[in-house]
């Protein structure tokens, strides 16, 4: 996964911040990955069991998952 672009990771996932040492970053899909990023991404709460397969990650560690589905009123 280190060097690879947001573009080529699978397109049910939108990464949409990378924390990067003291820095967040709002990537493009050209941003490269580096070793101890931290990925904040939103995907179908289906894939959320097989999120390091369709990223690619060989290392299995999630700190937190939110699941929410948006309810008519």
């Amino acid at each position: 996964m280190i060097g690879r672009k947001l573009i080529d990771i699978d397109d049910r996932i939108l990464v949409c911040a990378v924390e990067r040492g003291e820095s967040v970053i709002i990537p493009s899909g050209d941003f490269q990955l580096e070793r101890g990023d931290k990925l904040y991404v939103i995907l179908p709460s289906k894939d959320v069991v097989n999120i390091h397969d369709l990223i690619g990650c060989e290392e299995r560690k999630n700190k937190k998952c939110f699941n929410s589905r948006w309810r008519k009123r």
